[in-house]
């Protein structure tokens, strides 16, 4: 056993597993992000501009295919057209090429244009395959695949540092706006329905994953507490309600002079609590985003192991296996 990398403890097996962590703060994946394009920029890869041109040329054939054209797809096309343009013989640097990805990237965002929104996504398919995948012959200098991987998971950190923004910012918004409104007894409210409004707009939801919007999804319809407590907080006066008018009117009579003091006081609290547990399933919505980034998942691999126990019905059965390799 203690050969294989296990040991028995008498009632469980450990084995080993790697730590868990938390997901890189906003911060940090911006400065990876930084970082990485630095790095992409000091490799000074370059291309020929050529092949730019060959690949623009399929690009636009491939479009104009599919019924795409410069008068429905403008903005698609005229980057298309500055690659095209490259001069014979001279070199295209990998900066250049990613200057064009980004403006696919922006024209992909037109909501107002799905022609162009569509086609400019085509495009910067095929340039981010040529830049990841790049034919040996395109190459004039530098190390075109390691700068293809840097490059991808640069744009993968920020990605993550911009959505993560996205999601903090609608909180700092929606405390904003309920301490202006009532003192912030109000932040519960605020916050969800910013979030429904972002999960309404094409736009504004766009880049996010599926599990992610599930998330912020949860994070409007409430947990089962949060609902209840939000309930309890409206109806006895957190921030106004049923209790305020309680405890100034037949009910204060009914519940006592303690009772019609302490009914806008658990209201608040109430409210608070549901306040609490909103933010927290925002948090938690925020904690995704951040982990879908290249930085959390090297993280997770150089994350240092620990002890991992294991169920003590699978200690018998590791133990046969374990027995069964030794006498092979």
């Amino acid at each position: 056993l203690a050969r294989s990398g296990m040991k028995s403890t008498g009632t469980a097996a450990s084995a080993l597993k790697r730590q868990a962590i938390k997901p890189p703060s906003a911060e940090a994946l911006k400065a990876e992000a930084k970082a990485g394009y630095d790095q992409v920029r000091d490799m000074a890869v370059d291309y020929s501009s050529d092949h730019v041109v060959s690949m623009a040329q399929k690009v636009q054939q491939k479009l104009e295919a599919e019924g795409f054209s410069s008068e429905l797809s403008p903005k698609t096309f005229s980057v298309i057209k500055k690659l095209q343009d490259a001069p014979a013989d001279s070199v295209a640097p990998l900066s250049g090429l990613e200057t064009a990805r980004r403006s696919f990237g922006k024209a992909a965002k037109d909501f107002n244009n799905p022609s162009d929104q569509e086609a400019a996504r085509i495009a910067r398919e095929a340039l981010e395959e040529f830049v990841m995948d790049p034919d040996s012959a395109a190459i004039v200098a530098g190390p075109a695949s390691a700068a293809g991987k840097a490059l991808k998971d640069a744009r993968g950190d920020y990605a993550a540092y911009k959505r993560s923004g996205d999601v903090t910012g609608i909180q700092d918004a929606a405390d904003l706006r309920a301490a202006a409104a009532n003192s912030g007894q109000n932040t519960g409210n605020s916050t969800r329905g910013r979030v429904a409004s972002m999960l309404l707009s094409g736009k504004k939801k766009a880049g996010f994953s599926k599990e992610e919007l599930a998330a912020l999804e949860g994070v409007v319809e409430g947990s089962g507490a949060a609902n209840a407590s939000r309930k309890i907080g409206n109806i006895l006066g957190g921030g106004g309600g049923l209790g305020m008018l309680l405890s100034g009117g037949a009910g204060a009579a009914a519940a006592g002079p303690v009772g019609a003091m302490a009914l806008p006081g658990v209201g608040m609290v109430a409210k608070s609590l549901s306040n609490r547990l909103t933010r927290k399933a925002l948090s938690g919505a925020d904690d995704l985003v951040r982990q879908r980034s290249p930085l959390y998942e090297r993280m997770l691999q150089e994350a240092p192991m620990e002890a991992a126990k294991i169920p003590h019905s699978r200690d018998a059965l590791i133990r046969a296996l374990l027995l069964q390799q030794q006498a092979n």
